[in-house]
């Protein structure tokens, strides 16, 4: 599962974000093997030295409709736009799924 988090060294609301988005992930042993972060920077309000060139970060997320809030997230390619708990509880349920459509995979490979 990748999450992709839209953030900026400027953004003051950003590292709560990544907070919350880690202690998700390490509630879970399964989870801490299967989701995978990438934290994509941009100069949106200010200067970021992490950002990627020619304001690609902007494009991605104007692209994919994310919206033009900091921190913003994707779970599993769907757009999140959401108060950091009610983005926590999301990606718990998202990370159940997967976790859960795993098991099944692996039980069907299993049997034969």
């Amino acid at each position: 599962v990748a999450v992709w988090e839209f953030t900026g060294a400027w953004c003051t609301n950003c590292p709560s974000g990544y907070s919350n988005m880690n202690y998700v992930i390490s509630r879970n042993d399964l989870y801490k093997k299967t989701v995978h972060p990438m934290a994509f920077h941009s100069n949106y309000s200010g200067d970021d030295d992490l950002a990627l060139p020619d304001n690609l970060t902007d494009k991605i997320m104007v692209e994919l409709e994310v919206g033009d809030g900091f921190p913003s997230f994707i779970t599993d390619l769907r757009t999140v736009q959401l108060s950091d708990k009610v983005w926590s509880r999301r990606l718990r349920n998202i990370l159940l799924i997967a976790e859960w459509r795993f098991l099944q995979n692996l039980q069907k490979i299993r049997s034969k």
